[in-house]
């Protein structure tokens, strides 16, 4: 195997051939070695030798670029393509000669000149670019190693099109094109995955991993050591005959071990005074990849495969320079905002008071975008570094967030509790410190156990925020939206929606419309909040259009997603499209996480299931996340308890509604509109109508609730004889809904009764014929038979439809036989049953068994 320089086959590459050939009055090709800049020219020559223009050109070769050898061979170029000589060339010199006969040429002429780096003297540049300018049908094209020669300080004036060596990697389409042109060479997309990954795409490196393909198996198992293999073979036939000595070499290792790197970051590993001329010679040589340019200036990549082989190197033969290398590079990372790479190479170095600096200083961008390797750091470094002191820092934060441990230590207590200290703590230097432990300690707490908590710091981070903004804008602005965004999603976690639309609103301002500051991800969580509180048209302003999202598991991300996705579900169950309410509630099957999201995306998909017949599914979920309570918070458990009544009522099991609706969350507002149905269902009107008159409630509801209750108030009223009553809450009722775009209450109530109502209401009539709300079906249609037993008869009950005896029962429950047959009568009496086989299907149907949910 050998990686000298492959011969062919040579891919067409139009879209370059058509820059070189678009009239620039200077064309640059600049890349390092290798990467086809001759093969380009004469391709270009190939197509455009009868295009019009004379086309001459000039090749120097290392050793041939002394000023008189460059001038002669272009003059004999010139000449060989019919251009005369002047006839006092024995005069002059042969620059002044070449010059004579471009000026005189009479025609368009094209001068290319390949391998300028080898020109040895700086006065031929000067004299080319002079030519340029003064001759007006000529033009240049140049093909260079080098980036000392025709950059922007000395061609400004001219035209310029310049190739790099980013323009002449090969993309994937190219790749997989060689690999059709190579004979033998495969073509699967796991072989080109391989080699595309492996080569960088530096155009002679795939070539010689081509070849070598053309032997490796089929099935792919051996390509990755063949890579390795070709690639370690081109750094000793290719790389180490330009840099011989072995200082050069150990050089070139330490180069490799960023992803990235340019000369300034070279000198600073290395601390190597010849760092610049060395990185150049690397670059001119072919190794380095040109990249593009970041925030520290254009940068270089040594292809995959060969950044490998020189890390194996770097650690056979510097491994005592590891450490300290790894160091430099994480303080160069954190300074130029990569706290990953940071992070990895702190990790790396064992350096763990970095890592936890990196962390207190950039723990929301890591958190935001970088959460696997914020996890990864957290779990590497030594617990004592973190917790060594009785301090609290927002990387002991973080470690209790991604690691899902509870640190007592975090607390609402890190902060003033008296608004006083709160403002004079805002005008102090330590505010924004403050400030960013307060978020962090608060993204910590915001658990379903610690939640009530979380309230409590968001409260105090708010004001602390409003008074360090006022005493010190410029400092503070950078952090005030963050702030608005974590105390928002504190609030929609406790279930407080219309505080957290306050927040989350100003967040979404503060974010300037850039989706990458932190606060941009406000806009997903105003989608969730106003769904939640059954605004429509709020909702959906804030989901279109949506921020791009990429493809990662990160948490901040991965939270937008489903915020979106449960706000998608509720705005099409409230307006009863529920083909893409379906499609919304698969796609977020499977990606539940624990907390509020857990709560909200249960709620939304048993909305759906009052709807769809599929109430007892969600009623086994809910009873699962009752089992896990850390999965739902306090503020989602009474929503939760609210919406299983709802669907108990479904499915026509009044009494097990009941019993939800009498259990811990009796007291919760949440459960009022589900209690007023239950009365309405069960035939009695005038508790209904009680339960909705409560002005306080209908103050502190959310839309949704406000809707539902007004409805219910109406066919109340209406069943009670108050036909003003009724008519008043039906008309309320259709403006909200036009005013909120949801429809879905509409359905929740008696169609029979609606339409009664709605006879002298022309706007109620024009809503109610409108789909697809005229096609809905009644979704609470099951009659509701409330059965009133006693405890002693609910245990008799629960006994015999486990298929217990009265004897078995009054054994098992130490009393007299006449005492549980005297239970039994009056159990018979009040199902109106005869038998106890009756007794358990009738007690079934009512939802009256205790246990496991009857479907």
């Amino acid at each position: 195997m050998t990686t000298t320089p492959v011969a062919g086959p040579f891919l067409p590459r139009p879209h370059l051939l058509d820059r070189i050939a678009r009239g620039a009055r200077l064309t640059v090709l600049r890349a390092p070695a290798g990467f086809g800049k001759t093969v380009l020219l004469r391709q270009w020559v190939d197509r455009d030798l009868d295009g019009g223009s004379l086309l001459v050109g000039v090749r120097v070769r290392p050793g041939e670029g002394d000023p008189g050898s460059f001038w002669i061979s272009m003059m004999e170029a010139l000449t060989d393509r019919g251009l005369p000589e002047p006839s006092t060339s024995h005069l002059r010199s042969p620059q002044s000669s070449a010059a004579r006969i471009i000026s005189a040429a009479g025609r368009p002429l094209v001068l290319y000149v390949d391998g300028f780096e080898n020109v040895a003297t700086p006065a031929a540049e000067g004299a080319l670019l002079d030519l340029v300018r003064h001759v007006p049908d000529l033009r240049l094209v140049v093909a260079t190693r080098s980036h000392r020669h025709f950059g922007a300080r000395v061609t400004s004036g001219l035209t310029v099109t310049e190739l790099t060596g980013e323009d002449l990697l090969f993309s994937d389409q190219e790749t997989a094109a060689l690999a059709e042109v190579v004979d033998g060479a495969p073509s699967t997309p796991p072989h080109l995955a391989a080699l595309r990954e492996a080569s960088g795409g530096w155009p002679e490196l795939t070539r010689a991993m081509l070849e070598a393909l053309r032997h490796a198996p089929a099935d792919g198992a051996e390509v990755p050591g063949l890579l390795e293999q070709v690639a370690a073979e081109w750094l000793r036939d290719r790389l180490l005959p330009s840099v011989a000595e072995p200082e050069a070499m150990r050089f070139a290792a330490v180069t490799a071990l960023p992803d990235e790197v340019n000369a300034d970051l070279a000198g600073l590993l290395t601390a190597d005074p010849a760092a610049a001329p060395r990185f150049e010679a690397l670059v001119a040589a072919g190794g380095l990849v040109p990249v593009g340019t970041r925030g520290a200036g254009s940068m270089y990549r040594w292809p995959a495969a060969v950044r490998r082989s020189l890390i194996d190197d770097l650690h056979r033969h510097q491994s005592e320079h590891l450490p300290e290398l790894d160091r430099r590079l994480a303080r160069w990372y954190a300074d130029h905002d990569r706290p990953a790479e940071a992070l990895a190479h702190a990790v790396s170095a064992a350096a763990w008071p970095l890592v936890v600096e990196i962390v207190d200083g950039s723990w929301r961008l890591l958190l935001d975008s970088h959460g696997r390797a914020l996890e990864e750091a957290l779990l590497a470094v030594p617990t004592t570094e973190i917790l060594g002191d009785s301090s609290v820092g927002p990387a002991r934060a973080l470690r209790a967030l991604v690691l899902g441990i509870d640190d007592p230590a975090l607390s609402a207590a890190i902060l003033p509790a008296e608004p006083d200290d709160l403002a004079r703590l805002g005008a102090t230097d330590a505010a924004i410190t403050a400030l960013g432990t307060g978020m962090a300690v608060l993204s910590a707490l915001r658990t379903p156990p610690r939640l009530p908590e979380a309230v409590v710091l968001a409260e105090r981070l708010a004001q602390l925020a409003a008074t360090a903004r006022e005493a010190r804008p410029g400092e503070v602005a950078d952090l005030y939206g963050s702030v608005r965004l974590e105390v928002g999603e504190t609030y929609l976690a406790a279930g407080d929606l219309r505080r957290s639309i306050t927040h989350l609103e100003e967040a979404s301002r503060r974010s300037s419309g850039s989706p990458g500051r932190p606060e941009g991800h406000a806009a997903a969580r105003l989608a969730l909040a106003h769904a939640l509180h059954g605004d429509v048209l709020d909702a959906s302003s804030w989901l279109q259009p949506p921020t791009a999202e990429r493809a990662t598991d990160d948490r901040t991300r991965l939270g937008d997603r489903l915020d979106r996705g449960v706000a998608r579900l509720l705005l099409a169950v409230d307006t009863l499209d529920l083909p893409s309410a379906r499609r919304a509630e698969r796609e977020l099957r499977g990606s539940a996480v624990p907390g509020a999201r857990w709560g909200h995306q249960l709620y939304a998909r048993a909305l759906l299931a009052v709807h769809t017949g599929t109430s007892a599914g969600v009623l086994q979920q809910i009873d699962a996340a009752r089992r896990r309570r850390s999965t739902v918070s306090e503020s989602a458990a009474p929503l939760l308890a609210a919406v299983e009544a709802e669907l108990l009522l479904a499915l026509g099991q009044g009494n097990q509604a009941r019993a939800v609706l009498q259990g811990e969350h009796r007291r919760s507002p949440s459960l009022k509109v589900a209690r007023a149905r239950l009365a309405l269902l069960s035939g009695d009107a005038t508790t209904a109508l009680a339960l909705t008159g409560d002005a306080g409630w209908e103050r502190r509801a959310c839309y949704r609730h406000r809707q539902e209750m007004l409805l219910l108030r109406a066919v109340a009223a209406h069943r009670s004889g108050e036909a003003a009553a009724a008519t008043d809450a039906l008309r309320e009722a259709v403006l909200a809904a036009r005013t909120t775009g949801a429809i879905r209450p509409f359905s929740t109530v008696p169609r029979a009764d609606l339409a009664e109502l709605a006879a002298g209401l022309p706007a109620a009539v024009e809503l109610l014929a409108e789909e697809p709300l005229a096609g809905a079906p009644d979704v609470f249609a099951r009659p509701i038979t409330l059965v009133e037993l006693t405890p002693r008869e609910q245990v008799v009950l629960d006994r015999i439809a486990e298929g217990l005896s009265i004897r078995q029962v009054a054994v098992d429950l130490r009393v007299s036989y006449s005492t549980v047959r005297t239970q039994q009568r009056s159990l018979y009496r009040k199902l109106g049953v005869e038998s106890q086989q009756d007794a358990v299907a009738r007690a079934r149907a009512a939802g009256l068994i205790s246990g496991r949910r009857q479907p």
